[in-house]
């Protein structure tokens, strides 16, 4: 199929994945900065690049981790894809993803789009409340109160 790779990963044990989550979740309990040099960066360009804000094996375990909540509402994103194209009553007969790849044979299907993975995901959800995350923000805000739940 054509959708990525990603999205056919198999999901780790709850018990081997919940302690992996609250691993997580302690890394980013850490506070985070921002130099002055990218604050102008930011406030000239309105974007930068943060190297280091989160190491590499923070970063592995990050992306497993994001993964696996998006394996989780894989086949919610299919059947959001088939009702917007077909409407309610044809993504309901849903019953897996290969079902909504075969109501959608033959139209271009861009991506698909999950939401409010942070609602779902006690790994996003850790990651959308990050004191290291918001810290960050706040600092390149110009330091206005940092956000409760940060929006990508």
């Amino acid at each position: 199929p054509w959708y990525p790779r990603l999205l056919r990963r198999s999901a780790v044990g709850s018990d081997e994945g919940s302690a992996r989550v609250d691993s997580f979740k302690e890394c980013l309990q850490q506070p985070g900065s921002v130099s002055v040099s990218d604050q102008l960066d930011f406030f000239k360009q309105g974007h930068i690049c943060t190297r280091g804000l989160l190491s590499e094996d923070e970063m592995a375990e990050l992306a497993d981790l994001v993964h696996q909540a998006i394996k989780a509402g894989e086949l919610e994103a299919w059947r959001w894809t088939v009702r917007s194209y077909f409407g309610e009553a044809t993504a309901a007969v849903a019953e897996d993803v290969e079902d909504c790849i075969e109501i959608l044979d033959g139209i271009n299907v861009a991506f698909l789009q999950q939401f409010n993975l942070w609602r779902h995901s006690p790994v996003m959800h850790a990651l959308a409340q990050s004191p290291r995350l918001a810290a960050v923000a706040s600092a390149l805000l110009g330091g206005k109160p940092a956000p409760r739940t940060c929006q990508w």
